[in-house]
């Protein structure tokens, strides 16, 4: 009798316990904990600098980009990668902002917000469980591995749109399974070719749509898993091609390691194991993980591939025994890491790892996790809390992480700290020195500048930009012949750098070698048809060479691609001024004082196109306006004007 009250007792204890835990998972309300916990993880971001390491080359200073060029932007490929979505919808934040890192940093972490409201949204259908399906948003949110996807503004412009997109396309084609209706399925694939136009990655989308077909009940080889994908798997064929016409290796990284095909699985393989390794413990995280030096590579390295092949096999054993979450995760997680690692073995690439890789793949790793937790939730209920237990130091350390995103000097700083050995120098940190160096020099800390710019020499004299940037310094400060030794180290290294060919013509200018300087400046520009600089110096060279046609033609195409330059207008009027052509240069003049009506000497420049126009009274006035903002207006010209 007794034994049958405590029978009793112990059902109504764990039925109470399952209710508890049923009404715990059906709280719609669950959404709002991961949504306010990412905007509370980059609560600092939004007073960061944008990032000297492609922040500048892929946004700031991308003419295609910043001058809404759309037809350049989808018609080629930029800097080894094809992604004009992702430039154009950047573009058009640039456009609104007029560039202002805050404005865009908030763009930044919208898409991640945005991206986190659809994690919810798809794998809640996935789940069937609100609350699981918020404990991943969650743990998607505030890991600190997606910091680097969210502040580096080259890395959110890309990888924050891809996966949205990728994101979308997910639930879209779940709808379509559900309603059968096929405005789903177009959208499945608008959104699909929308993610490829944004990152190469989102090729691998439909493999990812054959594990969801599997995960809900479908046989991964049966023909109608794969059928539907047929038009998916074409654009991801197209795409496919584009990017490996596009992509490159590193060829700095080929000429420091010249790594063997062999050496370069181990590292892959150890880039996948690192992944998992750091979603669960997130520790020395880095903007910049370096490469072992060649001939000394770690023993443990060695052990990833059969960590890789355990992985591998714990996949078929998954699929042996039905467990469909986790041949489901492990899919995803593989799947969307499989381009980048393939990658990497193909050539060797600048970093042998990249937080960003994983932004997305994440998600399988942790799909895994709340889904085992889940299972064992009933019979230990504490492990249904353990995804928010987790995410408490994840969101503290990415807090942390954000503040070393704060400008290039932290970042650099940080990935310094982080790959210095103790007993020599690491060659790969002459990119983070050199970078560092021009975040100094930027800031008017020329000495420091040029230390940093030295150690990078020393970590690896074949680094061609540490040379050029020395070169920029003593080209600042007066001192061409050093500058123009430098410069010339640059080309021995690296014969196709523009920026040492536009710098190398601008003293050859200045020494009156104009043939030099023209066939340096020309060869700049054939190279990097976008390279603003070379047009100018070009176009001062052209002027000192009294060829004014062709000094208006650079000008002129300078002002096609940035027509927000009011230099350059008053560049191009100062020219028509030297032909008398006053009625080209007033105009030029005037859109100079449009763009920027504070600058003195523009009136005073329009003046004197007034008086070669005959018009006394608009050149007193516009004399006046110079006079009283600061310019000295000479007495000879009023004079003139009487």
């Amino acid at each position: 009798m007794g034994r049958e009250k405590h029978l009793k007792r112990k059902a109504a204890k764990k039925k109470k316990k399952s209710e508890a835990l049923s009404a715990f998972q059906s709280r719609p309300l669950w959404l709002i904990l991961p949504l306010i916990a990412t905007l509370i993880a980059f609560q600092g971001i939004y007073d960061n600098e944008y990032i000297n390491y492609d922040d500048d080359v892929y946004v700031t200073e991308n003419v295609p980009l910043r001058t809404m060029d759309v037809e350049t932007l989808f018609s080629e490929e930029y800097m080894n990668q094809y992604s004009p979505l992702a430039m154009t919808l950047m573009g058009q934040v640039f456009r609104i902002s007029d560039g202002d890192p805050t404005a865009v940093r908030t763009y930044s972490v919208l898409i991640h917000v945005l991206c986190v409201l659809m994690v919810f949204v798809v794998f809640r259908q996935l789940f069937r469980d609100d609350y699981a399906a918020a404990a991943l948003a969650l743990l998607f949110g505030v890991h600190p591995m997606q910091v680097e996807s969210v502040a580096w503004l080259a890395a959110s412009m890309k990888i924050g749109s891809y996966t949205l997109f990728f994101l979308v396309s997910m639930w879209a084609y779940i709808r379509f399974k559900q309603t059968g209706k096929s405005k789903f399925y177009v959208l499945t694939f608008i959104a699909f070719l929308a993610s490829c136009l944004c990152k190469e990655q989102a090729v691998v989308l439909p493999v990812v749509l054959v594990a969801l077909d599997y995960l809900q009940g479908q046989s991964l080889f049966e023909k109608k898993t794969w059928f539907n994908k047929l038009p998916l798997l074409l654009i991801s064929v197209i795409f496919g091609v584009v990017t490996l016409q596009a992509s490159g290796g590193d060829e700095l990284a080929q000429k420091i390691y010249e790594f063997s095909f062999a050496d370069r699985v181990v590292f892959a393989s150890y880039s996948i194991g690192m992944y998992v390794v750091k979603l669960f413990v997130p520790i020395d995280l880095s903007f910049f993980y370096t490469y072992p030096v060649k001939g000394e590579v770690p023993a443990y390295f060695y052990l990833f591939p059969f960590l890789v092949i355990g992985l591998l096999f714990g996949l078929w054993k998954a699929y042996l025994r039905e467990k469909r979450w986790l041949v489901f995760g492990i899919l995803f997680f593989l799947v969307n890491v499989a381009l980048t690692t393939m990658t990497a073995i193909m050539s060797v690439r600048d970093v042998i790892m990249a937080d960003r890789y994983v932004y997305l793949a994440a998600l399988g790793v942790f799909f895994c996790f709340i889904q085992f937790t889940l299972n064992r939730a009933e019979k230990q209920s504490w492990l249904k809390y353990l995804p928010l237990i987790l995410a408490v130091p994840f969101l503290m350390s990415s807090i942390s992480r954000v503040e070393s995103f704060q400008d290039s000097v932290t970042v650099f700083s940080d990935v310094i700290e982080k790959g210095q050995y103790e007993d020599r120098l690491n060659p790969y940190l002459a990119l983070p020195y050199n970078n560092r160096g021009i975040a100094y020099k930027r800031a008017g800390q020329r000495d420091i500048a040029l230390k940093d710019y030295e150690q990078a020499i020393a970590s690896n004299p074949s680094y061609p930009n540490a040379h050029l940037n020395k070169g920029n310094l003593y080209f600042d400060a007066g001192q061409d012949e050093e500058a123009l030794a430098a410069y010339d180290k640059v080309l021995s290294l690296q014969s196709d750098n523009a920026k040492a060919l536009s710098a190398r013509g601008a003293i050859y200018a200045k020494k009156k070698q104009y043939d030099k300087a023209i066939e340096d400046l020309s060869k700049a520009i054939k190279i990097d048809r976008y390279f603003l600089d070379a047009y100018s110096n070009r176009a001062l060279t052209y002027l000192d060479m009294l060829q004014l046609d062709k000094a208006i033609a650079d000008v002129s195409t300078i002002i096609g691609f940035a027509p927000d330059r009011d230099d350059m207008y008053e560049f191009r009027g100062y020219l028509y001024s030297q032909q008398s052509s006053y009625k080209q240069a007033h105009a030029d003049f005037s859109q100079a004082i449009r763009l920027n009506p504070q600058k003195s000497n523009y009136y005073y420049n329009r003046a004197i196109a007034n008086r070669g126009l005959g018009d006394k009274a608009a050149a007193r006035q516009d004399a006046d306006k110079a006079r009283s903002l600061g310019y000295t207006v000479p007495q000879e010209f009023y004079d003139s004007i009487r």
